[in-house]
């Protein structure tokens, strides 16, 4: 006599298959994509089996994305320069490969790079106009963010940023562009349309990168060294006030769920990630995540974050919001970038 299943199982088991889908925890993230720096490829995650489902060849030391408005194409920064981190005397590193430089480009249907836009030195992030028609990327040893048409590569402006520009970040109403540099310890914040600097505002020591609310009312740049997040009213374009973190807590990247609050802040060598209250940068929640957990996605409904964690090799998914480890996954070498392609 076969033995009936429980009845709880039964019911799942009498679901559409969408809905056993859901029931299981499914997340608003069709994928997870992960760029790792090491390997030269990208891992694409099925978030809901937390397995990689492929790898992507792109190049040498891929590291920041940006996905296109439709969510088709992938822009990955690919740099051919060796990894150096602060202090390191490059005079005795190897020499940099120039032509490894430049921006990938990904059919995400495919599974493929289709093509790589060159003219810019040491990419180290990418972002992405509302429209889809221009690329805002940082140039690391230049100092800039060089603006390409997306369609045919062209460059179309070249803007100084300070030395060591890293983080490059659209304000989700596609009027400006936010970009910070390590060295000059700076926040130059870009006019979207015409790709002019309209504010330098000194921030906190080595920001790395900025996270925007959704109504582009505040952004929040990580600054690494402060151990610190600076909040800029965007409307006065200026530091309304500072979240001082807790010891050992250092800052590399910010991302907001749809509500606005909390902020969740990955620490790098502090191998944590917080949650801040983001009125107050009261510490809501941490949680172990990795050796130097580096970027950071939060899927579309904001109930999973995911973390890159270099020298873990493996991505962290987190439930929100209090920040329960639901899988890590082993991705690659040294995993840098993430982000989330929503299944809309």
């Amino acid at each position: 006599m076969r033995a009936r299943p429980p009845v709880a199982l039964a019911a799942l088991l009498a679901l559409p298959a969408l809905l056993v889908q859901a029931a299981l925890g499914a997340s608003s993230c069709r994928e997870v994509i992960v760029s790792n720096e090491m390997s030269g490829d990208l891992a694409v995650v099925d978030p809901t089996t937390a397995q990689v489902a492929a790898r992507i060849v792109v190049g040498k030391r891929p590291r920041g994305m940006a996905l296109s408005p439709d969510q088709a194409h992938l822009f990955v920064a690919l740099s051919g320069s060796p990894p150096a981190g602060p202090g390191v005397d490059e005079s005795k590193l190897p020499p940099p490969d120039k032509a490894a430089d430049g921006i990938g480009v990904v059919d995400l249907d495919t599974r493929r790079l289709t093509r790589v836009i060159q003219g810019v030195s040491d990419p180290e992030r990418v972002a992405v106009s509302l429209d889809g028609a221009k690329l805002f990327v940082a140039s690391e040893d230049q100092g800039e963010v060089i603006t390409f048409d997306a369609a045919n590569g062209a460059v179309l402006a070249h803007t100084p940023v300070g030395a060591e520009a890293e983080g490059v970040d659209m304000d989700p109403r596609g009027l400006r562009v936010f970009v910070t540099s390590e060295a000059d310890n700076q926040l130059t914040i870009l006019d979207a349309k015409s790709s002019a600097a309209i504010r330098r505002i000194k921030v906190g020591l080595r920001p790395r990168s900025t996270g925007i609310a959704p109504d582009g009312a505040f952004a929040y740049v990580a600054n690494e060294a402060g151990a610190s997040l600076s909040v800029i009213d965007t409307s006065e374009l200026r530091i309304a006030r500072t979240f001082a973190l807790p010891s050992g807590m250092l800052p590399m990247r910010v991302v907001l769920p749809p509500s606005g609050s909390p902020l969740y802040v990955s620490t790098g060598r502090g191998r944590q990630v917080l949650a801040l209250d983001a009125r107050s940068g009261e510490v809501l929640a941490r949680a172990e995540s990795g050796a130097r957990p580096w970027d950071l996605a939060i899927s579309p409904d904001g109930a999973e974050l995911y973390a890159a964690n270099g020298p873990s090799d493996d991505l962290s998914v987190f439930e929100l919001p209090r920040l329960r480890l639901r899988a890590r996954v082993h991705t690659g070498g040294k995993p840098w970038g993430v982000v989330c392609r929503s299944r809309g």
